[in-house]
């Protein structure tokens, strides 16, 4: 009885050969932020902060990404498994204009409120300014990441995730390197 709601062999193969590549490329996202978090530890409790700061501004554009490209996803998955691949594209062409389109106002706002929204969390002078000038680098960085989670949303829609979690060590590997060179 309990197998006749659950699913048979290969329902399971098929299931963990696209949840686990997904688990890792989470794993290896996490693994990305805290190798990002000891080096920028190692320059004080005012630099973690103030990129803690800046990372929680981030967090809130990610959300609004993956709530928009989640919601364009349903239609990719659908139009897939219909083998519309006409209407998938346009579905792929509506995410890559969403995100450039949240990428644009978003650089818009943090460029002109960065300062006001850095005060909402903290009110400590070097807190802000160092919070600042991390932004000041990073709000460019919001094209590149809404553009791969377009990219990597579709890909996990129609199944693809084993080159999406390659992709993923490939990047924890160069941002490691990178950021070693820019921090230290």
């Amino acid at each position: 009885m309990f197998r006749s709601f659950i699913g048979d062999r290969t329902f399971y193969l098929k299931l963990f050969s696209i949840t686990v590549p997904l688990v890792v490329q989470q794993l290896i996202t996490t693994s990305v932020q805290l190798v990002d978090n000891v080096m920028v530890g190692r320059l004080g409790e005012e630099a973690i902060s103030a990129v803690s700061v800046i990372n929680q501004l981030y967090f809130v554009v990610i959300l609004i990404l993956f709530g928009m490209m989640g919601g364009a996803g349903i239609y990719t998955a659908q139009f897939f498994g219909s083998k519309d691949y006409d209407k998938l594209r346009q579905t792929f062409r509506f995410k890559v204009l969403m995100a450039v389109a949240l990428s644009t106002a978003s650089l818009i706002l943090l460029s002109i409120f960065g300062y006001s929204l850095i005060r909402l969390f903290t009110t400590t002078e070097l807190t802000v300014g160092l919070g600042m000038d991390y932004l000041n680098i990073v709000r460019f960085g919001v094209y590149p990441l809404a553009l791969s989670i377009a990219i990597s949303t579709t890909f996990r829609e129609i199944g693809i995730t084993k080159q999406i979690m390659v992709v993923s060590i490939i990047a924890v590997f160069v941002n490691t390197f990178l950021n070693y060179l820019l921090i230290f």
